[in-house]
């Protein structure tokens, strides 16, 4: 890959559109490639900060190569204290992250999902589908598979659907106001520098927050990106440690207070809660039956001739 072929629209005066906000330490392995799916977007009003944690395997001599991005590198305790460094310094309407070892699949993801919000000014957050990109390169499964033939909710609809299930976004994609990432992305604690020792997880508390100051998301029923599956990933090591276990508790804990919580706030509004949460569990098995007359309506014919080459195999005496 040539450093020339990596092109970010020069640096304004005017604030941005866009901050795309890169964490990186010692990422060089997968650093040209993710810059690169970054490069290619048809959508040019952003910009691109790099937040280096002082790496030492030559990323920043790489990004000294490279015009028109923003880079700040020092030692930090970790992605949560980076990320909001990134906050800080972005000028930028909107938000996205991309892990360094991660990428985006559509050229058109920026523009797309910024024309969404642009479209839904109530709307604070969109997302798309993440595909899971394994270290060899081979593309693996897309997320979220029960809306990949059905509209995802949106709107007022997911906070029921999360209060349900607990999904969270993917935020490997998401692009969201800076206003309201700032009011829900935890700030770094200094009597709790390091990453490794928080509680819960960074993106999980912002999800969280998100529903419980009630604001609204929508959905673009598109692949955006790939997360990719190695050796070094947070995720990877969280799971080896005993952490993935506090992180999942605190969330589940948070989930089902907020729960009570909206029980007791509706007692006088609704008959009861619980019809509203049964009427989310029904629309989720109505998505589940939908998705299977889909399926067979797309592969009835390759069902009915398979069926009739069984058959032909039948020897009746």
């Amino acid at each position: 890959m040539i450093l020339d072929d990596i092109l970010f629209p020069p640096i304004a005066d005017d604030p941005p559109k866009l901050s795309v906000i890169v964490v990186v330490k010692n990422g060089l392995a997968y650093l040209l490639e993710t810059l690169m799916t970054i490069s290619q977007q048809s959508f040019r009003d952003f910009e691109v900060i790099i937040i280096d944690g002082a790496s030492t395997d030559g990323t920043l001599e790489i990004l000294r190569l490279i015009p028109n991005i923003v880079v700040k590198s020092s030692p930090d305790h970790g992605y949560h204290e980076a990320f909001n460094s990134g906050i800080e310094i972005a000028r930028g309407r909107y938000i996205i992250q991309c892990c360094v070892s991660d990428g985006f699949h559509n050229a058109t993801w920026f523009a797309e999902a910024i024309s969404y919000l642009e479209e839904n000014p109530h709307f604070a957050l969109v997302w798309g589908f993440p595909q899971n990109l394994e270290a060899n390169g081979e593309l693996g499964e897309v997320s979220f598979p029960d809306f990949h033939h059905l509209s995802a909710p949106r709107g007022g609809s997911f906070y029921f659907y999360w209060l349900t299930y607990g999904l969270h976004f993917p935020e490997g994609n998401l692009i969201i106001h800076k206003s309201v990432l700032q009011k829900i992305f935890p700030s770094f604690d200094i009597f709790k520098p390091n990453y490794g020792d928080l509680t819960f997880d960074p993106w999980l508390e912002a999800n969280f927050r998100f529903h419980q100051m009630g604001y609204l998301s929508g959905h673009v029923r598109k692949i955006a990106n790939y997360g990719r599956r190695h050796l070094d990933s947070i995720t990877l090591e969280d799971s080896k440690t005993s952490r993935i276990d506090l992180i999942v508790s605190d969330y589940i804990s948070k989930l089902t207070n907020e729960r009570l919580a909206f029980k007791q706030a509706s007692r006088k509004s609704f008959r009861s809660v619980d019809e509203r949460l049964y009427r989310v569990k029904f629309q989720h098995l109505q998505f589940f039956i939908s998705w299977i007359l889909v399926f067979f309506l797309k592969n009835a014919r390759k069902l009915i001739n398979a069926l009739k080459r069984r058959l032909n195999f039948i020897s009746y005496p």
